[in-house]
């Protein structure tokens, strides 16, 4: 960081922060370390929180892999009914961060997230019908969720037709899975 000055750090933390049953765990306190040793340290730098990244590959047991490969396989699923997901495209975290390095809007923390969270259900509901298939639930009484706050990049998605929250999920279906 000290030799390169002139460039501008980009570092990519998560939306987790914002979520209560996560205050304290390793990854939280981790991220909000790195954050506070760029801000320190960094003449340039960009702090992007993201929420949950959808894409190619990845980890098994992310929630989306988790119920595509569970609905896929005619799995019974747990659902807690009263947890939520903010899940976004890959690709969007990609325009939306070069879209901001361009601005030149520096020096500053940026959440991206999509703009409006998922229940679990209707992520389960969206991709039974992506397969054409139901799948066997456990419904639990249990979850939670939280709202990220992002402004900044709402027109971006305004502005790409991306609105339709149903459509949008229906539409990384198509290109991930």
């Amino acid at each position: 960081m000290t030799k390169n000055q002139d460039k501008v750090f980009v570092y990519f933390s998560t939306c987790s922060i914002y979520d209560s049953s996560k205050t304290g765990s390793d990854y939280v306190l981790h991220k909000l370390k790195m954050e506070q040793l760029i801000k320190n340290s960094c003449k340039q730098f960009l702090i992007l929180r993201v929420s949950n990244a959808v894409g190619n590959g990845g980890n098994p047991n992310l929630l989306m892999n988790y119920i595509v490969r569970a609905v896929k396989n005619n799995e019974t699923i747990n659902v807690h009914t009263k947890a939520t997901r903010n899940l976004i495209d890959v690709d969007d975290i990609r325009s939306i961060t070069f879209d901001i390095l361009e601005s030149q809007s520096l020096n500053r923390i940026v959440n991206i997230a999509y703009i409006r969270n998922y229940s679990v259900i209707e992520i389960l509901e969206v991709v039974e019908r992506f397969y054409n298939k139901k799948v066997n639930t456990n419904l639990i009484k249990s979850g939670s969720g939280y709202d990220i706050n992002a402004p900044e990049i709402e027109q971006y998605f305004i502005e790409n037709n991306q609105v339709n929250k149903e459509l949008y999920l229906y539409n990384i279906l198509q290109k991930y899975f």
